[in-house]
């Protein structure tokens, strides 16, 4: 039998050794049934903190920030009894409960299998949490801890902590806790339940439910001192007061029940949430049915769903089947994708839930491995490090994504048909696939209205594939990541007028030829067929960026000005991060000898030098012919600047060898004005501090997709690859709800290419040149992955073009809204509708992409829900949003584009 042994297969930034040692074993004696590491559902009710001060309790509200005042609704009164279906509620082990303050109630449900009550002996509940708790089984209280008794006591608050059970050591240095310290304070917050013994009169046969409600208390009066160094804000929360620290039910023995805290024997198929993570330690419930595969749509659209498949040894030879989908009509089997999670990626926080390292299973291969081994992982310093659980049962797992490409004439209604998967020495499974569609057709993805931006990196497939450049092979790849590029509607390609930019290029796409007198002509064979796979694969380009300045042309030998004098009030920029070979020059282009095809990079003069207009002049002659032949004299702009602009003589030389050209910008800040100062014009730019994002709707609305000039939200450096999927999938509504046309500077294929001796994945390729380093806006995103044959898509790729077809239907129903003449045909119930369901979704957003965290780290009161929730790495907001009922949203935010487009159609 074969197996994965792995310590790390994901990227995971600053991590430490793994460490060795496996958790203790269990008791022998004793079986587990349940545990913290096994998969439990959970609900997260979401409020205001309160403080116990000395005049009463009293909420804690966020300045400024209305939507994290909102309490969320409380689960159904018949959560704890065995009846209840819980399959909307949020999956996974025990400590995948949101962190935060403002959770100020936590339910979990935990399921297993009785198949004789009689036989069963000395089941016992262990609970360790933060706050107060309730046990039940089966619907009956058999326990509390820290909470009053009765009714009242449970819809109260927990016994308030002391003082020292909050930290405030170092808070003034932004110093994390020592590991002793950590274990320390988290003995003085959880407090436990032990042992409790389960009454054998409340079993049934069949499936019997613990049910664990958490209750947060109100933080202690402490949380309104101030840090040693003094910051402007009113409080400190710097921990969760309701969480599940540990979980456990055990049993004398294995009579009469089935544990449900480890990996089952045999193959098992089970459902998994779109906007959940998949992970190679995941493994079914035994004790929940397999549900059909739901798939909500609009026609011209793609939208998927998953199931995924374990066992507990390889998964041989996988073959899936997918029948026509049939109900309102018929849509083809061909329409339908059938694609398998690889591993790929990191989601923050992951490790410290499971026991071992988790394999996120995060790109899409195209088609199933010939075998899917047993992934084996170690342990990790941040891992869950919880003694008494069961070592973990590794297994092979695959999700299988079912993606639906709706037909642009399919009939609106519903749909079903059935996915067949097949494994060597297996009996076949079966899902229920459903697919409803609404009755709105979405434009074609050249026709979007949602500016997204992916930028496509030929030098990191030259890299991961060990190819020619420029080879049909090397093509061939481009071509792979432009038809993804096509499918999301990213219309912008970069072409390297010279070396060693950001963007990671070793050479220049167009090659010079010098002519012997200090002038040049120019090859444009590889610039010609880039712009022609990408017109057949990727679409018509919007924007085509003639790369011409990088930030090393900005200093000059003889000619010290710091940047200061171009951004008055600000202070100076460091000019020259890489090697001083660019100090008095120009920039590196490569250089074509056409007698032997050899190329190698050279130098320039400096663009101020005397001969350099006759040099670039005829090159933007040229290039404007050739864009013009192909109808693209129109997308031509110049890049590219970041923080550090071009100076005012560097704009004029610009302005006179390509006269009339726009500029592409990526900036931390909105610069247009610097542009205004230097006589040039500003095309297309793309922010990160200069944003507005939708508030509480009822302060005003943004229509940031009705902005007249081409403005981005720049997802920088801190942007990374493990975002959560929430985040993903509504990054793009969230700008153009806001004060942004869209999401830019995202990277296609700019995945970590560059590795270490043991193969890890170290840097993308333009680490290779550090003169081009543009710090905190260096492109560190990938929405795509290295698959067998070319690029392939990752989840959050797929999350994001969903959510992009969202903006579309949103953005269909926002320009009747703000119309006078269409939103008096809509009549004001359907604008009421509309209205309420778009707000709505601004609401979710908001809190499902934020940190939910009320901490003051950064000044102003709650400043990481105030301002920067969207630039937060951590998920707790995302896992409430989980179980939040986003399918819902979704599919009425479909429906209700079919009825304005049946509104506007009516005479």
């Amino acid at each position: 039998m074969r197996r994965c042994i792995v310590v790390c297969v994901v990227v995971v930034l600053g991590m430490r050794s793994a460490l060795p040692a496996d958790p203790p074993a269990q008791d022998e004696q004793r079986t587990v049934v349940l545990d913290t590491t096994g998969f439990w559902r959970l609900h997260h009710t979401l409020a205001p903190p309160v403080v116990a001060d000395d005049d009463g309790v009293k909420p804690i509200l966020a300045v400024g920030q209305k939507w994290l005042h909102e309490k969320t609704p409380e689960p159904p009164v018949d959560w704890r009894t065995p009846g209840f279906d819980d399959s909307a509620w949020l999956r996974g082990p025990a400590r995948i409960a949101a962190k935060s303050p403002l959770l100020s109630r936590l339910c979990l449900r935990g399921k297993f299998l009785v198949t004789d009550p009689a036989r069963v002996r000395g089941l016992r509940l262990t609970v360790g949490y933060y706050g107060g708790a309730i046990l039940y089984i089966n619907g009956t209280e058999i326990a509390r801890g820290n909470l009053k008794p009765g009714e009242a006591g449970r819809l109260g608050l927990a016994e308030t902590y002391p003082e020292e059970a909050y930290f405030f050591g170092r808070i003034d240095t932004w110093q994390h806790l020592t590991g002793g310290e950590a274990a320390k304070l988290d003995r003085i917050r959880t407090r436990l339940l032990e042992n409790v013994a389960v009454p054998s009169a409340l079993l049934r046969k069949g499936v019997n439910v613990v049910a664990i409600e958490v209750v947060r208390p109100a933080e202690h009066k402490c949380v309104h001192k101030e840090p040693a160094r003094k910051r402007p804000t009113p409080f400190l929360l710097n921990w969760a007061t309701c969480a599940i620290r540990r979980v456990q039910l055990t049993a004398d023995d294995s009579q009469g029940l089935v544990q449900n805290a480890v990996r089952p024997s045999g193959l098992q198929l089970w459902n998994s949430n779109l906007m959940a993570n998949d992970f190679a330690l995941d493994f079914g419930d035994t004790t929940e049915k397999l549900r059909p595969v739901e798939i909500s749509g609009v026609r011209n659209g793609s939208f998927s769903g998953k199931v995924v498949l374990g066992s507990d040894k390889p998964i041989l030879a996988l073959q899936t089947a997918v029948s026509d989908l049939r109900g309102a009509g018929t849509i083809p089997a061909s329409a339908v994708r059938i694609r398998y999670g690889v591993p790929w990626g990191d989601e923050p926080g992951a490790s410290e839930r499971y026991l071992t390292a988790p394999v996120l299973l995060g790109a899409l291969a195209e088609s199933p491995p010939e075998e899917i081994p047993v992934c084996e992982t170690t342990r990790l310093w941040r891992s869950a490090k919880v003694a008494e659980s069961p070592r973990p049962v590794f297994g092979a797992v695959v999700p299988v994504w079912v993606t639906v490409d709706v037909p642009a004439q399919a009939r609106p209604g519903s749909y079903e048909g059935t996915l067949t998967l097949r494994a060597k020495d297996e009996a076949p499974l079966r899902a229920s696939v459903r697919l409803t569609v609404a009755d709105w057709t979405l434009p074609d993805p050249d026709d979007y209205r949602t500016w997204v931006e992916l930028i496509q990196s030929p030098d990191t497939l030259v890299e991961e594939y060990k190819l020619k450049p420029w080879s049909d092979a090397h093509f061939k790849m481009i071509a792979a990541a432009m038809r993804h590029l096509n499918r999301i509607g990213s219309r912008i390609l970069y072409v390297p007028v010279i070396c060693h930019t950001n963007i990671g290029n070793e050479e220049s796409m167009v090659r010079w030829i010098a002519k012997g007198d200090g002038t040049y002509t120019w090859d444009f064979s590889i610039m010609e067929r880039y712009l022609d796979t990408a017109e057949r694969y990727m679409g018509k380009p919007k924007i085509v960026c003639f790369w011409v300045w990088e930030k090393f042309m900005f200093p000059t030998a003889d000619d010290p000005k710091t940047f200061e004098q171009y951004r008055p009030g600000r202070r100076p920029a460091r000019l020259a991060d890489g090697p001083d070979e660019y100090i008095g020059r120009g920039p590196k282009v490569t250089v074509l000898d056409v007698a032997t095809g050899k190329t190698e990079n050279r130098h320039l003069p400096y663009i101020l030098d005397p001969e350099s207009k006759t040099i670039w002049r005829p090159l933007f002659e040229e290039l404007r012919k050739r864009m013009e032949r192909r109808g693209l004299a129109d997308a031509m702009m110049l890049g590219t600047p970041s923080d550090i602009v071009l100076r005012k003589d560097h704009f004029a030389f610009f302005n006179d060898v390509a006269p009339g050209l726009p500029w592409v910008n990526h900036s931390h800040f909105d610069l247009m004005r610097l542009y205004e100062a230097g006589g040039a014009k500003l095309g297309y730019y793309s922010t990160v501090i200069n944003v507005w994002f939708p508030g509480c709707p009822e302060d005003g609305r943004r229509y940031g997709w009705q902005r007249k000039e081409l403005h981005a939200h720049l997802r920088s450096r801190w942007g990374r690859d493990f975002f959560p999927l929430t985040t993903w999938r509504h990054v793009a509504e969230i700008n153009i709800a806001g004060e942004q046309r869209g999401i830019g500077r995202l990277g296609a294929d700019f995945w970590k290419v560059i590795k270490d001796r043991r193969g890890r994945r170290m840097g993308r390729v333009f680490n290779r040149y550090p003169e081009c380093g543009w710090r905190s806006n260096d492109l560190c995103s990938s929405l795509l992955a290295p698959g067998p044959e070319g690029p392939i898509a990752t989840v959050r790729y797929e999350l994001m073009h969903e959510g992009v077809q969202d903006c579309e239907a949103r953005i269909f129903i926002e320009s009747a809204l703000t119309d006078e003449k269409q939103r008096a045909k809509l009549g004001e119930d359907l604008a009421k509708r509309c209205q309420d369901a778009l707000d709505e979704r601004i609401r979710f957003m908001i809190k499902g992409m934020s940190s939910l965290n009320l901490d003051g780290y950064i000044p102003g009161p709650a400043t990481n829900a105030a301002h920067s929730w969207w630039n937060s790495l951590t998920i707790e907001g995302h896992k409430w949003f989980i179980a939040s009922g986003w399918e819902s949203r979704s599919s009425e935010l479909h429906a209700l584009a079919g009825e304005v487009a049946a509104a506007l159609a009516k005479e």
